[in-house]
Parts: C-alpha cells; structure tokens; sequence
C-alpha cells in the first residue's frame, strides 16, 4: 500500500495526472493501510 501512495503522489507532483483526479484515491489508499495495520497488529496480539 505504501509503494502505490508513493507513486500515486509522484503523478501528482509531476503533473503527470491533475491532484483532483487522485485525492480520492490517495484517501482510500490511506483508509485501507490504516485497515491493514490494524489487521496485523490483533493477528500479532492473538499469537
């Protein structure tokens, strides 16, 4: 998830793709990473 709000932002900062196009994207990467560390941080705890 990192790597693909990474190059997400690259588009963005090198005009490659206009920001209003990705934002909505980039906040969902975000949501889902903050999911994902969730779900890894309880299937630790279980252990």
């Amino acid at each position: 998830m990192e790597e693909t709000g990474y190059w997400v932002e690259l588009l963005i900062e090198s005009s490659i793709v206009k920001e209003q196009l990705l934002s909505e994207l980039l906040g969902e990467i975000g949501e889902l990473t903050a999911i994902l560390v969730t779900c890894i941080k309880n299937a630790k705890g279980r252990k």
